[in-house]
């Protein structure tokens, strides 16, 4: 539903503040004035992903994109934070 929304402009990707670089190529979904929760989308070829703060930005990171290149730049980015180390 949300990326039938972003196809017919009746929702938007608009920029979501994080501390990962992914956010350059990310945003959060807005429809009607009122960010989605729970939902960020590529900026370049709109596909949405679930997404919560907990979640980390690994799936992120892993997009193909189809419509830009978010997907080879997504993988090029530093880890900031890498768990385990």
């Amino acid at each position: 539903m949300i990326e039938k929304w972003l196809s017919k402009n009746e929702a938007a990707i608009v920029d979501r503040e994080g501390k990962s670089d992914i956010w350059k190529l990310f945003g959060a979904v807005e429809r009607e004035e009122k960010v989605i929760s729970n939902f960020v989308a590529c900026k370049a070829c709109k596909k949405v992903y679930t997404f919560k703060p907990s979640d980390g930005t690994q799936s992120l990171r892993k997009h193909n994109c189809s419509g830009g290149n978010s997907g080879p730049v997504a993988k090029s980015m530093p880890q900031k934070h890498r768990k385990g180390l």
